[in-house]
């Protein structure tokens, strides 16, 4: 397998980073979408774990993270991200024009879930198969209505942004995943009053928007949540209208589920989702 780095110019101008992981043929494409202050690099693990080595993935640093360009957090809006990921969508079929269009599975983690959503919703078309990690379709905050005075600020303060309480220690029981997250120097923990906004109004949408997903699709869902709330999730797949559809719930697992100390059982199911649906 070959990692092939770069950047891209997304609608705006801004420069987005990418990074591709390609067998020795495209048959088999994967597009990973990263959560919330993270960036694609984490994901280079995780193609290890899956060791699927005739599936090639691919991804990119949403705008404000990791080394692309833009103000840490910040974006216009949820529209914005599912603009950057169509412009992603046509690089990568411009680039490797042997990649199939119809056989693409998207994985997205956190945010990246609800920013797959977002763009499953749009572009139906663009996805064979969906894989959800505790996608965020609802917001765990320590006091009630919390995120919706923060939100408001974005009105009066469209550019400013706040810490968004993520805690490395509850992400993974995993130490050694702790460490790496904590040093991590291309993690950040802010985010936008704009994007905060918007996200507390796309949800609940996305939600009820749930019927119009009829894309094969597994969803993974952490028992010990303290970043999202899970039960958004199983709401979202009772009403998902896949004909072929499968959720797992992980008691006990903290938010990074596939970087838990038992990655093992969430990732066997990822990988065999992804055989069952990628053809030839």
């Amino acid at each position: 397998m070959k990692l092939e780095e770069g950047f891209f110019t997304t609608y705006d101008g801004t420069k987005l980073f990418f990074r591709a992981w390609l067998a020795e043929n495209l048959d088999h494409p994967v597009f990973f979408m990263h959560g919330l202050h993270e960036h694609s690099g984490r994901y280079d693990s995780i193609v290890k774990k899956l060791d699927l080595p005739h599936f090639s993935y691919f991804s990119f640093d949403q705008r404000g993270h990791g080394l692309s360009e833009g103000e840490r957090g910040y974006g216009l809006g949820i529209d914005q991200f599912v603009t950057d990921m169509e412009v992603f969508w046509e690089f990568v079929i411009t680039r490797w024009p042997m990649v199939p269009k119809r056989n693409i599975i998207w994985i997205g983690h956190s945010f990246g879930g609800l920013w797959s959503l977002r763009y499953a919703i749009k572009h139906p078309e663009h996805i064979k198969a969906l894989v959800l990690s505790s996608p965020c379709l609802g917001i765990k905050t320590w006091v009630p209505y919390l995120e919706w005075a923060f939100a408001w600020l974005a009105t009066p303060f469209p550019k400013s942004g706040m810490h968004s309480f993520v805690f490395h220690d509850l992400l993974s029981h995993d130490p050694e995943e702790r460490q790496l997250h904590r040093e991590d120097r291309l993690i950040h923990n802010r985010i936008g009053f704009v994007l905060l906004r918007d996200s507390l109004i796309a949800m609940p949408e996305t939600v009820r928007r749930a019927p119009e997903i009829k894309m094969p699709l597994l969803v993974l869902i952490s028992g010990e949540d303290y970043v999202v709330k899970a039960g958004e999730s199983l709401k979202f797949f009772e009403n998902a209208g896949s004909l072929e559809k499968e959720k797992y719930l992980f008691p006990g697992f903290f938010h990074e589920l596939i970087r838990e100390k038992d990655w093992r059982k969430p990732i066997s199911l990822m990988r065999d989702f992804l055989l069952k649906y990628s053809h030839d």
